[in-house]
C-alpha cells in the first residue's frame, strides 16, 4: 500500500516539476525572444533611422505602381497591417483618426502597407472598418512584400514614419507617439518657413 502511495507522490511530484519546468521555458523563450525583437530594433535604428529609406517600389491596391522615393518633400506614415491581425484591427479607429487629422494636407501621406497573402474580402473589409486611406498590396506576397523585406518587418501592428527628405524617421510606433511625432515635424517645417 505505500509503495503505491510513492509511486503516486513520485509521479505527481515529476509531473509538477516537468509543468514548472515547462513554464520556466516558456518564460526564457519569451524572453530571449523579445530580447532578440529588441536588438534587432536597436540593431536597425543605427543602420536606417535618419538615414535615407531603400528605394523600394510596390502596388497600390488598385494595382498602380507606388514608391517610397516618389513621395519626397512629404511626411509619410506606413502602416504595415493585416486584416487577420486583431491588434491590427484594433488599431484602426485610431489610425483613422491620423488620417482625418492629417490626410487632407498637401504635405503628408499616410499607406497602409497590408501584409494579408490573397485579397479575399478587402473591399468590404475597408468599408466595414472605414479604411479610407491609400493601401499598398502585392498580391500573394504577404510577408515577403518589397516594403516588408526592405525593413524588415517581423511583427504586426508596426508604424514607420518617414520625414520629408525619405529617410528612416521613427519605426515600431504607437498610434498616439505617431501623432505627436507627426504634430512635431510639422511644426518644425513651419518655424522653418
Amino acid at each position: 500500500m505505500s509503495l503505491r502511495k510513492v509511486s503516486r507522490r513520485t509521479i505527481l511530484l515529476a509531473v509538477l516539476c516537468l509543468g514548472a519546468g515547462f513554464a520556466a521555458g516558456l518564460v526564457l523563450q519569451t524572453h530571449l525572444s523579445t530580447w532578440a525583437l529588441s536588438r534587432r530594433y536597436q540593431q536597425f535604428q543605427r543602420s536606417h533611422l535618419g538615414k535615407p529609406a531603400p528605394e523600394v517600389s510596390t502596388l497600390t491596391s488598385e494595382g498602380r505602381p507606388w514608391s517610397l522615393h516618389s513621395q519626397r518633400g512629404k511626411i509619410v506614415l506606413l502602416s504595415f497591417w493585416a486584416t487577420w491581425c486583431g491588434p491590427c484591427v484594433e488599431e484602426l479607429p485610431e489610425l483613422r483618426e491620423l488620417y482625418l487629422k492629417y490626410g487632407g494636407r498637401d504635405d503628408f501621406i499616410m499607406a497602409g502597407v497590408l501584409m494579408d497573402e490573397g485579397r479575399g474580402a478587402l473591399a468590404a473589409f475597408r468599408r466595414e472598418h472605414q479604411v479610407e486611406w491609400l493601401q499598398l498590396y502585392e498580391p500573394g506576397r504577404g510577408w515577403e512584400n518589397s516594403l516588408a523585406r526592405a525593413f524588415d518587418v517581423k511583427a504586426l501592428p508596426s508604424l514607420w514614419l518617414f520625414d520629408r527628405e525619405g529617410n528612416a524617421a521613427a519605426a515600431n510606433l504607437t498610434p498616439a507617439q505617431a501623432e505627436a511625432e507627426i504634430t512635431r515635424m510639422l511644426q518644425e517645417s513651419a518655424s522653418r518657413r
